[in-house]
């Protein structure tokens, strides 16, 4: 598999950039292992361990072994996750040791989880079925009677619960109360960003999780959302570089080289779109966001034929791809093909506003002049701010 996945990186990259612009033994084995591949995951996840021992390839290398079943290996690695970096696992530990039948391991280790800040409440402990060889046992009474070492712990996972829900008014009413009391909660903070997202308001989105990151540096997830409210106020290249900047805190947050790809295609960096999206396919060749990133950014650069190459490598056509092949009509100036395709886009998924942006440059070079605005005034109602610079521009 592996020999598999550096066949395709010399395909897809050049030559002179492999060398410095390639990714890593551990994210090859993280894309296996979400692909499905788990025995050439398990046999990459090994390699890079062998390559270099952090938390997060052991953490990895323990769910694959999860996954397949091999409790007591991932129990291992596991509580070596956690002896490098405390509470990583979570309670994966104490599930791996439950399923593989060391009950005393798993008291144990719940009893260690239990002294984690950041852990989940006990209800929730209690629910999971991986505990059940668990529940026979004297001791387990012990786990439904700890109490929660932080008082906010339930609150915050009600929180969480109703932002899902979007019942956000409910879930500020929660963590403003948690914030007031208890300022130093970075996941307070982190949560009630999430909610004013939801809310898509993205000022105080921004204040908040710039100040969880200021109180808990070190998570991904808050440098992901951080990158999701800078990309939503139209900072494209910020949110990109956050992005990529991100993956110093998890290697294996893979899809950030799609993210960037596609935030540094909207900053009309298209290079770097190429960049990362050539990347990211190295690990999900199939996969047809990244594959329209890619056409899209050579088509902007000129190459209208190394696109339609890469534009056909989709497995199937959906309105993805003829939204892809549109843009690259567009950039050709073959403006009624261009139209064409949007359309068949836009019959296959009425959702994907941007194509009224593009739809209207293609009306607007035929001469359509109203047929442009009409479309671009259609973006402006989804959204799609952009058109406002078009209307604006083509008056």
């Amino acid at each position: 598999m592996k020999t598999i996945h550096l066949i395709l990186l010399a395909i897809f990259l050049p030559l002179s950039t492999i060398a410095q612009d390639t990714v890593n033994t551990a994210q090859l084995a993280a894309a296996a292992y979400i692909n499905g591949f788990l025995d050439s995951a398990e046999v990459l996840s090994a390699e890079a361990l062998a390559e270099k021992s952090t938390p997060k390839r052991m953490l990895l290398r323990a769910e694959i072994l999860f996954a397949k079943h091999q409790y007591a290996d991932a129990a291992r690695y596991f509580t070596a996750a956690d002896k490098e970096k405390q509470g990583s696992s979570g309670t994966k530990r104490a599930e791996a040791y439950s399923l593989a039948g060391a009950v005393d391991s798993a008291f144990a280790a719940l009893d260690a989880y239990y002294g984690y800040p950041d852990r989940v409440s006990s209800a929730k402990i209690v629910s999971n079925p991986a505990f059940e060889n668990l529940k026979t046992d004297a001791r387990w009474q012990s786990v439904i009677n700890k109490k929660d070492i932080n008082p906010y712990q339930k609150d915050l996972e009600s929180a969480m619960h109703l932002i899902k829900t979007n019942r956000t008014a409910n879930a500020f009413e929660l963590l403003n109360g948690v914030i007031k009391k208890h300022p130093s909660c970075h996941r307070a903070w982190y949560l009630r960003a999430c909610a004013y997202r939801v809310d898509n308001n993205n000022k105080p989105a921004l204040d908040d999780i710039e100040h969880a990151i200021k109180l808990h540096s070190r998570d991904v997830e808050y440098w992901n959302l951080l990158a999701e409210t800078q990309f939503f106020m139209q900072r494209y290249t910020k949110a990109a570089d956050t992005w990529i900047a991100a993956l110093k805190y998890n290697e294996l947050s893979l899809d950030n080289y799609l993210y960037a790809a596609t935030s540094y295609l909207m900053a009309k960096d298209y290079a770097a779109a190429e960049k990362y999206s050539r990347l990211y396919l190295v690990m999900f060749e199939h996969n047809t966001d990244a594959v329209s990133v890619l056409s899209e950014s050579l088509a902007c650069q000129g190459d209208g034929v190394a696109a339609l190459r890469v534009l056909n490598t989709m497995p199937y056509k959906d309105a993805s791809f003829y939204r892809s092949r549109g843009i690259i009509y567009l950039q050709s100036e073959t403006y009624q093909f261009a139209i064409d395709d949007f359309n068949r886009a836009n019959d296959l998924d009425p959702t994907l506003y941007d194509i009224y942006l593009h739809r209207g440059m293609a009306y607007y070079s035929l001469g359509k002049k109203d047929d442009a605005k009409r479309d671009w005034n259609t973006a402006l109602k989804n959204r799609v701010y952009k058109a406002n610079d078009y209307l604006e521009k083509y008056r």
